[in-house]
C-alpha cells in the first residue's frame, strides 16, 4: 500500500461511547479543535500526501460520515488514485450513502461494534446502536454484492470488562453479516478510557482464558474471514502456535506486512508486554 496517513478527518460524533479515547482531544483546547478543515483544505492536505508519497488514506473521527462533503473528499482522493479505507460507528452508513461509497470504489469500511447481543453493545456505545448497526451492514453487504463485491467490509471489537464474555459470540456475528475481517483489540487508556478506566480493566488471567476459547473456536471452525488482534504479539504467537490457526497481528494488514515500526507503537508494543 505505500505510506499511510491515518487521518481524523473530523472532531464531531454522533455517539458518545463510554470508551471513547478521543473524547479529551476533542474537548481539550489544549489540542486547538475549534476549527476543522473546509473542503478546499482538506483536497489541498491530499495534494500535499500525494507529493509526500502517500497512498493510502485512513478516514476516522470522531465519525467521518458526519461530514457533509465526504463523498467529495473521497472522491478527490480516489481521482489522485489513492487507496480509501474508513473506520465508522455504522450510523450513517445507510443505502444512500452505502451506494455512494460503492460507486467511488471505497476499498474498505470497518464498522465498530463493542457487543455481540444488543444489551452489552448499547451499553457502551449507546441505545439503539446495536440494531442500527446490524441493519446497516446488512444493506451494504447485499448492495456490496450486487456491485460484485467491490468493498471489504469489516468489523472492530475493542476488549472491556463489559463485553470480555461475548468475545467468542463476535465470530458468530462476524459470519453471519459474511464481513471479510475482524479486528479484536484492546482498550487505548486515554480519554474516557483513561477516566473510567478501573471500570473497564480485566485481569490478564480473564483475558488469556477468553482468548483461547476464541482460538479454539477458530481452530473448529472454517471461517472465511481474516482474524486480526491486536495484542501483544508473544500472545498473538502462543495462540496460533498452540491451537494451530493462522490469527494475523497488526504488522500484517489487507497482507502486507509492516516492516517498519515507529516509536510510539514500539512503546505500545512493550505497554502491552507490560500487562494494562
Amino acid at each position: 500500500m505505500g505510506i499511510t496517513i491515518i487521518w481524523d478527518i473530523t472532531k464531531k460524533c454522533n455517539l458518545k461511547c463510554i470508551h471513547c479515547f478521543n473524547a479529551d482531544r476533542y474537548t481539550s483546547p489544549f489540542y486547538n479543535t475549534g476549527r476543522e478543515l473546509s473542503t478546499q483544505q482538506a483536497k489541498l492536505a491530499i495534494d500535499k500526501f500525494k507529493n509526500g508519497g502517500v497512498r493510502h488514506l485512513h478516514l476516522l473521527g470522531g465519525e467521518p460520515l458526519l461530514r457533509e462533503d465526504i463523498v467529495e473528499i473521497i472522491k478527490y482522493a480516489k481521482e489522485n488514485n489513492f487507496i480509501i479505507s474508513i473506520n465508522t460507528n455504522g450510523i450513517l452508513l445507510n443505502e444512500h450513502l452505502s451506494k455512494e461509497l460503492l460507486k467511488l470504489k471505497v476499498e474498505q469500511i470497518v464498522v465498530s461494534i463493542d457487543g455481540a447481543t444488543q444489551p452489552v453493545n448499547d451499553g457502551i456505545r449507546g441505545r439503539g446502536t446495536y440494531h442500527k448497526i446490524i441493519k446497516n451492514i446488512k444493506n451494504l453487504q447485499k448492495l456490496n454484492k450486487e456491485s460484485g463485491k467491490i468493498m471489504n467490509v469489516g468489523l472492530a471489537f475493542t476488549l472491556l470488562k463489559q463485553n470480555l464474555h461475548e468475545v467468542p459470540l463476535i465470530l458468530d456475528l462476524a459470519a453471519f453479516l459474511e464481513v471479510d475481517v475482524i479486528d479484536i483489540m484492546e482498550l487505548y487508556v486515554s480519554g474516557r478510557a483513561f477516566e473510567r478506566q478501573n471500570e473497564f480493566r480485566y485481569t490478564q488471567k480473564e483475558r488469556i482464558e477468553v482468548l483461547e476459547k476464541v482460538a479454539e473456536k477458530i481452530r473448529k471452525n472454517n471461517y472465511n474471514f481474516l482474524i486480526q488482534m491486536d495484542m501483544p504479539l508473544s500472545l498473538v504467537k502462543y495462540l496460533n502456535w498452540r491451537y494451530s490457526i493462522n490469527i494475523f497481528f497488526i504488522r500484517e494488514i489487507w497482507g502486507v506486512k509492516l516492516v517498519k515500526r515507529c516509536g510510539i507503537c514500539r512503546q505500545m508494543d512493550e505497554y502491552y508486554l507490560a500487562g494494562w
